[in-house]
């Protein structure tokens, strides 16, 4: 067993089980493009959230499998950023399946004088990230399933956590926190690249995307990781802004 150094030379291996590489091993290929240097950051960064707090839902029982899973995918965001992006993570909540959410929506007033009122709209997902200190809400079976499959473009751990970084200025607007100069490229190229795929132009990025800049965020973020050599192939000056913020090159380790 490998044992990793966190990056201030300690070695505290926190809340990690023995079996974590085993189940790394197992459950995130990403993890294995990993060079030593990435890996010794990711697993600080596993560390900060395995010491969050983990709730089951739906009779769901938590495992060990389940935490570092889901921790160690979440870590691969964080190699080259502040570990202070996760301190708007309190919790983790993990479903066994598709959640179904219920939550209100305001009717207008009629056009003969009628007044409105509140109507309650239910909708499945598979992953909710809450704004200020709200937790993460994730299904299990997508979460592993996007996990060992990087190649399908889908990883709901990546794109629920990408909004958690969204919201650290507490704006979901597609934004994180910059500095000035990629802030000013990366509304100029994520605004012209929102539009393309508004505009129903055919795109690695899922459609999904073209729903609003935050969920447009979270999406890059997923072809980013997943999809590296083809994002940066098909749409190189976002491939660009978002290297420039996560600080990595997926499509380098995926060649």
């Amino acid at each position: 067993m490998r044992f990793w150094r966190g990056r201030d030379g300690s070695g505290a291996a926190g809340r990690r089980p023995d079996a974590w590489e085993a189940i790394v091993d197992a459950n995130v290929a990403m993890w294995n493009t990993l060079d030593d240097d990435e890996i010794l950051n990711a697993v600080e960064a596993m560390d900060v959230l395995l010491s969050k707090r983990w709730e089951a839902a739906q009779g769901f029982v938590i495992t060990d499998e389940h935490r570092v899973t889901i921790a160690a995918q979440a870590s691969i965001l964080a190699i080259a950023l502040e570990l202070s992006v996760f301190d708007d993570v309190p919790s983790i909540i993990v479903h066994p399946t598709t959640m179904r959410l219920t939550r209100p929506r305001a009717i207008g007033i009629g056009g003969n004088g009628g007044i409105g009122g509140i109507h309650a709209e239910t909708s499945t997902v598979v992953g909710v990230a809450h704004d200020r200190r709200g937790p993460v809400l994730l299904a299990w079976d997508a979460s592993l399933r996007g996990c060992r499959q990087p190649e399908h473009g889908h990883n709901v751990v990546l794109h629920e956590f990408a909004h958690k970084l969204d919201l650290l200025d507490r704006v979901i607007d597609g934004t994180p926190i910059l500095d000035a100069d990629l802030h000013n490229r990366w509304v100029r190229v994520c605004t012209a690249e929102f539009e393309r795929l508004r505009s129903g132009a055919g795109s690695v990025l899922d459609r999904y995307g073209a729903t609003n800049p935050g969920e447009f965020f979270a999406v890059a973020t997923e072809a980013f990781f997943c999809r590296a050599t083809r994002l940066r192939d098909e749409h190189p000056d976002l491939y660009g802004v978002l290297g420039e913020f996560y600080g990595q090159d997926p499509a380098r380790r995926a060649s």
